[in-house]
């Protein structure tokens, strides 16, 4: 599922995915390995259900930050890393989001202690607005990402 690194990997980038990341063919590996940037790809296993796969991605995970990206975005691979360093200033404080396509950036402690994605929601559900929602009701500052 994940790529072995060393332990002070600071960042997972989480993918769920129906069997199709096409996202995948915009992660640059090898800058993966010079930013200690850990790739998890969650396959959902017949489930329907995105925020199930996203919150196991983010339970192996072993960076502080992770950053939900979905299996269809299409973006550019240094845009993306520009602004994932640039939200590491302030993640203790907000949280980093894009709607379109759906992109995530949260400290994982915050994500685990307001215990992820609500998995009630069906497939293509809104369980994207909810936690962003959870997050602004818990005091985080939304900052939208330009992506």
């Amino acid at each position: 599922m994940a790529e072995q690194l060393s332990s002070d990997v600071k960042i997972s980038i989480i993918i769920p995915t129906i069997g199709n990341p096409m996202t995948v063919q915009y992660i640059n590996s090898e800058k993966l390995k010079e930013n200690n940037i850990e790739l998890i790809i969650v396959e959902d296993k017949g489930w329907r259900n995105a925020s199930r796969t996203r919150n196991i991605g983010a339970a192996v995970a072993k960076g502080h930050i992770l950053c939900f990206i979905d299996d269809d975005a299409c973006f550019d691979f240094d845009e993306l890393l520009a602004k994932i360093h640039e939200a590491s200033k302030e993640i203790d404080k907000a949280f980093y989001w894009a709607d379109a396509p759906h992109i995530l950036i949260i400290k994982r402690e915050v994500f685990l202690r307001l215990g992820g994605y609500d998995e009630r929601y069906p497939p293509r559900g809104a369980e994207a607005v909810e936690i962003r929602e959870r997050l602004k009701n818990a005091g985080l500052e939304l900052k939208m990402l330009d992506i």
